[in-house]
């Protein structure tokens, strides 16, 4: 582990930083959302994983060895979970809305006046294209947001000095 970055030299201030415990609990959080309804069962499931959750105006989780990780520090603030969930339930409950879109398909290919062969080969692709879709916008709300962890230092503004006025001692 290295020391606190106030101590430790340019160079190595300017690495990245591999923090296992992180990346653990980001995969533990991905699997958690996927596997959950609502936020108390996410908290549930974390907790059944070893982690104690602390829901305030963010959420913040505490492992098995006392450790405090800011749910935003890893990617995952209460405000994103809580959309990924939402998005989820809305997911799994609304299959009216891929009925419709399918029902559109169909009355669009048989006013042009496609042969029902086709229309179903049609169909089929239709939802094949519809799964695809859902399961990229799924993977993409899935993944961390990337958060730099150190400010690039040309970006940085560099403070002026003052230049002091001399007095006249007499």
């Amino acid at each position: 582990m290295l020391s606190p970055k106030r101590y430790l030299s340019k160079e190595q201030r300017l690495l990245p930083r591999n923090d296992e415990r992180k990346k653990a609990l980001t995969l533990v959080i991905r699997n958690a959302i996927s596997n959950s309804k609502d936020i108390d069962q996410f908290t549930r499931i974390m907790q059944s994983k070893g982690y104690k959750v602390i829901n305030g105006r963010g959420i913040s989780f505490i492992d098995d060895k006392k450790v405090k990780i800011k749910g935003s520090e890893v990617g995952y603030p209460l405000q994103k979970i809580e959309q990924r969930l939402e998005f989820q339930h809305r997911l799994k409950t609304d299959h009216e809305f891929f009925k419709q879109v399918n029902e559109r398909k169909t009355v669009r290919a048989s006013a042009q006046g496609i042969s029902c062969a086709s229309n179903k080969d049609e169909n089929v692709s239709i939802k094949d294209q519809i799964k695809h879709d859902v399961s990229e916008t799924i993977n993409a709300l899935l993944k961390p947001e990337q958060i730099p962890e150190q400010i690039n230092s040309k970006l940085l503004v560099k403070k002026k000095e003052r230049k002091k006025k001399q007095r006249l001692n007499l």
